[in-house]
């Protein structure tokens, strides 16, 4: 009898401990991921992501935690300081080149939206490669010496 009941009891030591270490495992597990979920709420990224390659083969590092990146959205009025706020952006964020016609859709509101989905249209994807194509085609539309979209100002008259 009284070698069942320290069997018993030694099978519930090893029991606990096994639920402890699970207990732990799961509340390490979850301490991590709000570590994560805080460290996005503040901008910040770990040292390891912070650094990344340049395409010249220089590391870059990210910007302090207190620094927060936005981009300027574009609704087709103020194209000259919007280009160059969007200039700035890629270039403090290392965004590649065939990557900045696609954030900068991403941003883009009203008669932009617009140009972008007729631009994409006639051009393909491949107009998501070509950052400098899509800025030319950007002032051709919306610079200070483009003709009015005199059919869409008729169609707000109504």
């Amino acid at each position: 009898m009284m070698e069942e009941l320290e069997l018993r009891q030694d099978q519930l030591r090893r029991w606990t401990k096994v639920r402890h270490q699970q207990a732990f495992d799961e509340i390490k597990s979850l301490i991590v991921g709000l570590s994560l979920q805080n460290m996005e709420r503040v901008g910040e990224r770990p040292v390891e992501e912070e650094e990344r390659e340049n395409r010249d083969g220089r590391i870059k590092r990210g910007w302090s935690h207190s620094t927060k990146l936005e981009f300027s959205r574009f609704d087709g009025e103020g194209l000259k300081g919007w280009l160059l706020r969007a200039d700035y952006f890629f270039e403090v964020a290392g965004v590649p080149v065939d990557e900045r016609v696609k954030i900068a859709a991403l941003h883009l509101e009203g008669k932009a939206l617009q140009r972008h989905q007729g631009f994409i249209k006639i051009k393909g994807n491949v107009a998501y490669e070509d950052w400098e194509t899509y800025v030319v085609a950007l002032i051709a539309r919306f610079g200070s010496n483009a003709f009015e979209d005199l059919l869409a100002d008729l169609w707000n008259l109504k």
